[in-house]
């Protein structure tokens, strides 16, 4: 059984207080490198739907910072055969550590029924929809957004990683 079935073990596993009821998140393993610790009674709020489940806003009470707590749902990704790319995503993104333009992995954990991803909290949403708001972006915002993005390509190609959903 991989460890991302639906009722496989739980790991590092210590249950947070979401804001405003809701589903339980799960922290960060204790003890683990760089980045935000997650103590009990910290908070979660602000649900976004994704491609695989659904991010959750999450402020760590003891710095008052705000990170993005991505919950993918184990069922779906494995009534999708998509095991495998859960995760690539989970290791691609521990090999990227810090860029300034690719979003950051703290921890990845799982209980029972999620896969949980602790990620950097970037606001403003993706460039498709902003184009969509906006029409079109204005040449210095369009150049940033190339540069931008191609820093990033170079960035995961000098590690040998492609992104294919660009």
């Amino acid at each position: 059984m991989s460890a991302l079935q639906p009722g496989a073990p739980a790991t590092n596993e210590r249950r947070l207080e979401p804001v405003g009821g809701g589903r339980q998140v799960v922290s960060r393993p204790s003890g683990a490198a760089d980045g935000p610790e997650m103590a009990e009674g910290q908070r979660a709020d602000g649900d976004r739907k994704g491609g695989f489940g659904r991010v959750i806003l999450a402020e760590f009470l003891d710095d008052r910072m705000f990170y993005a707590v991505k919950v993918i749902e184990k069922r779906q990704v494995c009534d999708l055969l998509s095991v495998s790319h859960v995760e690539s995503e989970i290791r691609c993104l521990s090999e990227l550590g810090r860029h300034p333009f690719i979003v950051r992995l703290f921890g990845a954990f799982q209980d029972a029924h999620n896969v949980y991803l602790l990620l950097s909290l970037c606001l403003g949403g993706e460039v498709f929809r902003r184009v969509a708001e906006l029409g079109r972006f204005e040449p210095p915002v369009a150049k940033f957004y190339a540069v931008e993005i191609g820093l990033a390509l170079r960035f995961m190609h000098d590690r040998g990683i492609v992104y294919r959903d660009l």
